[in-house]
């Protein structure tokens, strides 16, 4: 009776799983504008349709991920259209069952490993009780599914309040590289602290590492490429895209099932906690980070809407600029600095933009590792390049807090 219980919770943990096995990765470019009518003509026929990569302009790419049941019509649609295209169908991610957290001897979670939420959040609380003097851990809220959501705040104490950089962490669930490389910036800190001492004297780094606490162990658990929250009431496959659900720019989206807004602004209690979170802050708030993968992109505001940009544009320019000469100059990668609509395609209301209309214009999306062109890597990242994406994301970082003193 007891082997036949356990081949019974067998399948039921087989059967929760997503099973990738069959789904394609289409990889193309847009060489005329009737290429980018032929992808629209694709979003209102299908309703999931996973963009790996998308650039709405001629001269971009495109990596379009799709289900067994749909990629023939797909490729006929393609070739009637004539656009070359290069098709990849196999099993991926086929060690995407449970993922469990590795410890070092001492106890300590592996930071060159992507861990569970639960053991980051210990993790940090450990590090606010080791280093009290300059490390704040808080709860802000609750996430749809009643996780907590936590700010870390590093700084020195002072007199007075200082200025602040705000940094928002994985808002995407399956950006998996974000959580690690927010990590090791973390204990870059801890590491060299008399390198950090006189910015963290003058300013307070106010994180929240998790955005999306349900989503990430989503895709740990179940469906590797899960991108938005887990209110499914009005988006069963897909939730809701937090990173559309900011009330300033919204815009109510309901054909594509990756990218759902939500049923209205700030519906969703991750955006609400964030919001919040903002607000107690924003009058000291100087510069504003978003943490995303992939594709190498630097990207300022504003996103819902093309040729139209901040009063501070050049100056934001020259930020990203020097962030991108001492990337190359000390990691030898080269990020891409534009809009979000000017690189890729227009976006409603992320959290960038939000920001930004209540006057903190110095904020901006880095898309961390891998290049768009690596694009059987993508979400999927190695742990072998976790190393390499955190040194791109602190060399970055530092260079834009150090601006910003």
């Amino acid at each position: 009776m007891f082997l036949n219980y356990s081949f019974l919770l067998i399948i039921v943990l087989k059967v929760l799983c997503y099973d990738y096995n069959g789904y394609s990765l289409y990889d193309f470019e847009i060489t005329k504008q009737s290429d980018i009518e032929v992808l629209d003509m694709i979003d209102n026929k299908f309703y999931y349709v996973d963009y790996w990569f998308r650039q709405d302009h001629v001269g971009g790419r495109v990596h379009m991920f799709v289900g067994p049941n749909i990629s023939k019509e797909i490729s006929i649609i393609l070739d009637r259209a004539n656009i070359p295209y290069n098709v990849t169908t196999k099993n991926w991610f086929p060690s995407s069952e449970k993922k469990r957290s590795r410890r070092t001897k001492s106890g300590e979670i592996d930071l060159y490993d992507f861990n569970s939420y639960d053991d980051i959040i210990e993790h940090l609380y450990k590090l606010e009780d080791r280093y009290k003097e300059f490390i704040k851990m808080k709860e802000i809220g609750k996430s749809y599914e009643g996780r907590s959501m936590y700010s870390f705040t590093i700084g020195y104490p002072s007199d007075h309040r200082k200025p602040v950089i705000f940094i928002e962490n994985n808002i995407h669930a399956r950006e998996w590289v974000t959580l690690t490389s927010l990590l090791l910036f973390i204990d870059d800190i801890i590491q060299n602290q008399q390198n950090y001492y006189d910015i963290l004297k003058r300013m307070d780094l106010i994180i929240v590492p998790s955005i999306n606490p349900d989503g990430y162990e989503y895709t740990r658990n179940i469906a590797r490429i899960w991108r938005g929250n887990r209110n499914v009431t009005g988006n069963q496959r897909c939730g809701v895209d937090l990173n559309r659900n900011f009330p300033y720019g919204w815009k109510k989206k309901d054909s594509r099932c990756m990218t759902h807004s939500g049923e209205s602004p700030a519906s969703e209690p991750e955006t609400k906690v964030l919001i919040k979170h903002i607000e107690e802050n924003l009058e000291y708030i100087k510069g504003y980070v978003s943490v995303h993968s992939f594709g190498r992109l630097l990207l300022i505001p504003w996103g819902y809407q093309n040729d139209y940009y901040l009063e501070k544009h050049e100056e934001l320019c020259d930020i990203t600029t020097n962030m991108y000469n001492e990337i190359l100059e000390k990691t030898g990668t080269s990020y891409t600095i534009g809009t979000t609509p000017g690189i890729l395609y227009d976006v409603n209301g992320i959290s960038t933009d939000y920001i930004a209309s209540k006057g903190i214009e110095f904020a901006f999306t880095i898309e961390l590792a891998p290049y768009s062109k690596e694009k059987h890597i993508a979400f999927y990242i190695n742990k072998d390049m976790i190393p390499s994406s955190a040194k791109e994301f602190i060399v970055g970082i530092n260079s834009f807090i150090n601006q910003m003193l």
